[in-house]
């Protein structure tokens, strides 16, 4: 079962509002029912009026205007590949773009034409959630030449004062920061992850610190040497 986007806003738009009911109901119906490039087989209007609930026909498909035209293999929806998938590199696609150049080879749809219904690709410099989450693990990374760029405010400190700033730290006192650093850095390079100074600070947290060295009191209990009371 596929799932696809929607335009929420069409009830508002003038040529959908001029549609019938019927009409409104048979251009859901297609969306529906088209391949991943927007195109349909030969339509069962016989089935199709069944499912919609009103009698539907070929005739029907002029109230579309160009947003319907015939192609090879039925009918092409023209504007659906642009707002179901957005831009496609012909040189480099995605495997999902892919599927949508061949459904459009199987239609006879020339990739040219299809490519000026597609929107122009993200202007440079936009970012998407899921590169604004690299770029926060890349500002929080150690040794890579990035140091300090996790702290927009105040003074920026290098990797070295970092750690540094965590050996004086009583938090972690009886923890060999530099050795754990490490540790850190040897895993993240085994199980291909970044190192970061957050990542850092909660292995830091989990670091076992060295047990206490206890001394036996004249009734032979033991008990940790606290030094002077």
């Amino acid at each position: 079962m596929s799932k696809r986007f929607t335009e929420t806003n069409k009830w508002a738009d003038p040529w959908f509002r001029a549609l019938t009911p019927t009409e409104k109901a048979l251009w859901q119906w297609m969306l529906d029912h088209c391949d991943c490039a927007g195109v349909l087989p030969e339509i069962d209007w016989t089935l199709a009026s069944f499912q919609i609930g009103g009698t539907v026909t070929e005739a029907d498909l002029a109230s579309f205007g160009d947003r319907v035209e015939a192609c090879g293999k039925g009918y092409w929806l023209t504007k659906f590949v642009a707002f179901q998938v957005g831009f496609i590199d012909p040189e480099n696609p995605t495997m999902p773009h892919r599927g949508v150049l061949k459904a459009l080879t199987r239609a006879g749809i020339p990739f040219e034409k299809a490519i000026e219904r597609v929107s122009k690709p993200f202007p440079k410099g936009y970012q998407t959630l899921k590169d604004k989450d690299k770029d926060k693990d890349k500002d929080n990374s150690l040794g890579i030449g990035l140091e300090g760029k996790a702290e927009p405010l105040g003074k920026q400190e290098t990797d070295a004062e970092f750690l540094k700033g965590l050996e004086s730290n009583p938090a972690y006192a009886g923890i060999h920061v530099q050795r754990e650093f490490d540790k850190m850095t040897a895993w993240c390079t085994v199980n291909r992850k970044q190192p970061s100074r957050r990542r850092f600070i909660n292995w830091l947290n989990r670091a076992e610190r060295p047990m206490a060295a206890v001394t036996q009191d004249t009734f032979g209990s033991v008990r940790p040497n606290l030094g002077a009371w």
